[in-house]
């Protein structure tokens, strides 16, 4: 089960150390909303990316020798004027879990980021990859209000064909999002990958739900992007 480790905040060429399992795990998301190129390694191995301001990249960790411990470096090199924050959010996977979506990824950068309403409208991203006949929820606090940002929805093979269909709801508007999900034995379904050209908002303190359908024994995954405010 992917488990969102953190938001860090992150100062011109000054190390960050991220402490994550040490063990289990085959995929890091490192989304770096900040003006800062970010140099993002896996303490022990050699894997090292550079990602972008702006852009959210993965790390696959390795069979052995990482050590739990992802080091981040920002520098000024190519460097976003006058950015409202400077922070970067890590999220793991665990081993046989696939990681939604493609990367690398331009995060939304939201005029309002890092100013004093707070941290609520910081692009995040929450994902589940055992939806068959499951919810996955995000939302219900205080007055806040949820908006999606995109979505993506991926399906494994299985023993026998299946058809379903995929609900989103939640929203002030009342529509119903759905998805036609079908399965074969033999191949994995293609993703389905939405990016709104609007965001769409729920109602102040609701919930926004995604509901799985029934698809024999598919392996159904499912990661929703969204802010709130």
């Amino acid at each position: 089960m992917s488990q969102f480790i953190g938001r860090f905040t992150l100062s011109n060429n000054v190390m960050t150390s991220v402490a994550t399992p040490t063990t289990g795990l085959s995929a890091i998301v490192i989304s770096n909303d900040s003006q800062f190129s970010l140099s993002a390694s896996l303490n022990g191995t050699s894997i090292m990316k550079s990602i972008p301001a702006g852009v959210a990249d993965v790390l696959i960790v390795p069979d052995n020798s990482f050590n739990g411990t992802v080091l981040l470096f920002p520098t000024a090199q190519l460097m976003i004027q006058n950015s409202p924050a400077n922070i970067a959010e890590v999220t793991v996977y665990g081993r046989g879990e696939s990681v939604p979506g493609i990367y690398p990824i331009s995060l939304n950068r939201l005029s309002n980021t890092g100013n004093n309403v707070g941290m609520q409208n910081i692009l995040r991203s929450t994902s589940s990859n055992a939806m068959n006949n499951a919810n996955l929820v995000i939302g219900g606090s205080g007055q806040l209000v949820i908006y999606l940002w995109g979505l993506s929805i991926t399906g494994s093979h299985a023993t026998a064909q299946a058809k379903g269909i995929f609900h989103v709801t939640g929203f002030a508007s009342g529509i119903d999002l759905q998805y036609a999900l079908a399965v074969e034995t033999a191949t994995a379904m293609p993703p389905i990958i939405e990016r709104f050209a609007s965001p769409l908002p729920g109602s102040p303190g609701g919930a926004v739900t995604a509901q799985g359908p029934t698809l024999s024994d598919a392996t159904i995954a499912c990661n929703l992007v969204y802010y709130q405010i």
